[in-house]
């Protein structure tokens, strides 16, 4: 068992959704544009790649869409976090997760 990056509820080992949130870890990949086959680095640099689209100061003279970038940074941020969690406490890749 780990506990959720997120919110902090334990998690079965053999488990990619959080009972406490309802954070699932393929949507995590989703948000990223990544598949299972997805390493750390392929994580860390999906993250980098989506944080520099999406960045609310990239639209300054937009409040609509800087709203809009506001909140897709928030949803890649938690799909970081959640991935990056997931691997540090699982001995298994991401490849491992069950269909």
């Amino acid at each position: 068992m780990y506990d959720c990056p997120k919110c902090g509820v334990e998690i079965e080992d053999d488990s990619t959704f959080c009972k406490g949130c309802g954070v699932l870890i393929d949507r995590a990949l989703e948000i990223l544009g990544l598949d299972r086959s997805a390493s750390e680095s392929d994580i860390k640099e999906a993250y980098r790649e989506q944080s520099i689209v999406w960045h609310p100061d990239r639209f300054p003279n937009d409040p609509k869409l800087r709203l809009k970038a506001e909140q897709r940074m928030k949803e890649i941020i938690a799909a970081n976090q959640t991935l990056r969690g997931y691997l540090s406490r699982s001995s298994e890749p991401v490849t491992g997760l069950s269909d």
